[in-house]
């Protein structure tokens, strides 16, 4: 179960990189401004389109991921990586019942008012955010039980 434990938040951090090319989030719209959300932030990716709780959710992936490797026991670990895993899914939940809304008015050159709606809805991506949760969720559950199984 330690090896699992390991071995899982391994498995996070590549859906999060497949997400840096598969939108979860995406208004689908083609004309007027568009939402799109990768694991990094909003595309197009520039040093601007980089959202900062995105990036700490990096870190805190990477973080489980290495400090799998130095704890022994993990019990400690465990409950911290389990707890980060359910706040990710929290968080994808929290955006997918109120996603991002962007508004915009204006003219066209005949003088008629434009403007349009986009919705941020779910897309490929999130399904790769819950999988990658999950494999944080499942590798606290790991460490817990092979700690448990050790001290026997």
């Amino acid at each position: 179960m330690t090896i699992f434990a390991r071995l899982l938040p391994l498995a996070a951090i590549a859906a999060w990189a497949v997400m840096i090319w598969v939108p979860f989030l995406d208004s689908r719209t083609t004309t007027g401004p568009g939402i799109v959300y990768t694991s990094l932030g909003e595309l197009p990716l520039s040093g601007q389109n980089l959202m900062a709780e995105f990036l700490l959710v990096w870190g805190l992936i990477g973080a489980c991921a290495m400090t799998a490797w130095m704890f022994n026991p993990l019990r400690t670990w465990s409950v911290v990586t389990f707890v980060v895993g359910v706040a990710l899914i929290v968080f994808l939940l929290a955006m997918v019942l109120d996603p991002p809304i962007l508004m915009w008015d204006g003219q066209d050159e005949q003088g008629r008012p434009t403007g349009g709606m986009a919705v941020g809805y779910p897309a490929p991506g999130s399904i790769f955010w819950a999988l990658g949760s999950c494999a944080l969720i499942a590798a606290g559950i790991c460490g817990l039980i092979g700690g448990c199984r050790r001290r026997r």
